[in-house]
């Protein structure tokens, strides 16, 4: 296996850092070839975003997807994106344009790294699954082409999966989600014009066009963060725009259950054990394998 960490999104680009604390790096848990099979393997690729609320990444979300995703034949790559706990600095379009990296370098490389370079899947979790909501939305964004320019034609995902997604930043969003990205901290009754129009344009579920990428979406009834509405919301938009999409909506769990399993639960967590739930990864890599995310020979 080919392991590469932190590779440095920003120097790679040639874009200068918006602040010293700005993290922008990926690593990468690439599959290498075998004489023993075939020398010509190409694989899909997965890029993860963990969640965190914008104000950390969670790790029980990061590497233990990516070594599940690894186990099913895809080449994986984790994102360490700028977050407030680092640097209240980070803020909108920040969080986007390293989103936006990251797709492109996967995309650029994908000879290197024995890659389909149309099998590039996102997943993210809570406010991760708003991040890849966003770069699956809003890849064309004006942020995104000022900074990459030509390379910004890179950065569609090619499928994406969200896990207990925040969506919008309506009533029904995380609160703490919305305020770490647009560093509006205000009370409800405070929010000018100029706040709602921020929040409207981050809504994700108010992004999605018809060249949006197909979508795995699942959330749990019982989600006490982040409202299972925004789930519903988004395959609202994707069926009004005739994006193919699977909606899992899991009778049982509470927020932040990953994989649902003993590898991402803990003594002081033992709610995150889900076995209800728990079939959601399988069921997202059947529906990235019936979009052509397999290995090809």
């Amino acid at each position: 296996m080919i392991v590469e960490k932190k590779i440095d999104l920003y120097a790679y680009f040639n874009l200068a850092r918006p602040y010293p604390e700005a993290r922008g790096y990926l690593n990468a848990f690439v599959i290498e070839r075998s004489n023993e099979y075939t020398s010509e393997r190409l694989r899909p690729s997965m890029i993860i975003f963990p969640g965190g609320g914008y104000a950390m990444r969670s790790d029980r979300e990061n590497e233990p997807i990516a070594f599940s995703y690894l186990a099913k034949g895809f080449s994986v790559f984790t994102v360490e994106y700028s977050v407030t706990e680092e640097s209240d600095k980070a803020k909108h379009p920040i969080m986007l344009i390293e989103a936006a990296m990251a797709v492109a370098y996967v995309r650029e490389n994908a000879n290197k790294y024995n890659l389909l370079e149309d099998k590039i899947a996102v997943i993210g979790f809570s406010a991760g699954g708003h991040l890849a909501g966003c770069i699956s939305t809003m890849f064309d964004d004006d942020a995104v082409k000022s900074a990459l320019k030509d390379k910004a034609l890179l950065c569609r995902p090619d499928a994406s999966v969200l896990c207990y997604p925040v969506i919008t930043f309506s009533d029904c969003t995380h609160g703490g989600t919305r305020s770490n990205l647009t560093g509006i901290r205000k009370d409800k009754s405070e929010f000018t014009e100029e706040d709602l129009a921020v929040f409207d344009k981050l809504s994700v579920e108010k992004r999605v066009t018809p060249n949006t990428p197909p979508c795995f979406i699942w959330a749990t009834y019982g989600d006490n963060a982040v409202p299972v509405r925004n789930s519903i919301l988004m395959a609202d938009a994707l069926t009004l725009n005739k994006v193919p999409y699977d909606l899992h909506i899991f009778r049982q769990g509470v927020h932040g259950l990953s994989l649902c399993n003993l590898e991402t639960s803990n003594k002081g967590a033992p709610y995150c054990l889900e076995p209800i739930a728990e079939e959601w990864f399988e069921l997202s890599v059947k529906f990235l394998n019936q979009l052509g995310f397999t290995v090809k020979n």
